[in-house]
């Protein structure tokens, strides 16, 4: 799983693109989600980190589940 502002002003969008891409040329399997602002507030580097922050945990706790469940 890994996620991105569509307006990051380092370009990270652009790079998790690139890289979703390559990941499904290989045939892996991934999550990527580019997330939009909203009025006044554009979904950049620096904003949103702790909104995400609280999806990415869920999502890594939840796959940590599964996997120890599959053992």
């Amino acid at each position: 799983y890994f996620d991105c502002g569509d307006t990051d002003e380092l370009g990270f969008n652009l790079q998790n693109q690139a890289f979703a891409q390559a990941l499904a040329q290989k045939g892996l399997n991934y999550t990527y989600e580019e997330y939009s602002g909203y009025a006044g507030n554009a979904a950049g580097h620096a904003n949103y980190i702790a909104e995400r922050l609280r999806k990415i945990l869920k999502f890594h706790s939840d796959a940590f589940v599964r996997a120890m469940q599959s053992e």
